[in-house]
């Protein structure tokens, strides 16, 4: 599944996952209606805040779960991870169904480690 340009793909093996389609329109919304929120400065701010507290507090199991949310490959820019963030945060909030146990278990981790992150970018997306 993916967001590029003005499309969101979703492959058969989340067709039916609403969870996986919010997290696709998220990244939509973070570039077409919020202008690139994983850029503000506060926001970044208070994300390398709680990412220091989960480093130092965080068993590597438990780290490996949301690697997707806290590692940067030499590829992409550092935002990126708050661009993820951004876009499961609009599914956590959709309310939609995740039939897909390790997406769940990764948002569960993502809201317990970056409860602050997560209501900042959660404030913008409700505005």
């Amino acid at each position: 599944y993916s967001f590029a340009g003005d499309t969101i793909e979703i492959g058969t093996e989340y067709k039916n996952n609403g969870f996986v389609f919010a997290h696709e329109l998220g990244h939509a919304i973070n570039y077409k209606v919020l202008n690139n929120l994983d850029c503000d400065k506060e926001l970044n701010k208070i994300f390398e805040k709680e990412l220091q507290d989960y480093k130092a507090n965080t068993s590597d199991i438990e780290g490996f779960a949301i690697d997707y949310f806290t590692k940067i490959n030499n590829k992409d820019r550092a935002s990126s991870r708050l661009n993820e963030i951004i876009a499961e945060t609009n599914a956590i909030l959709s309310g939609l169904d995740n039939n897909s146990e390790d997406i769940a278990i990764r948002g569960i981790i993502l809201q317990q480690h970056f409860p602050r992150t997560i209501a900042y970018i959660g404030n913008k997306l409700i505005k």
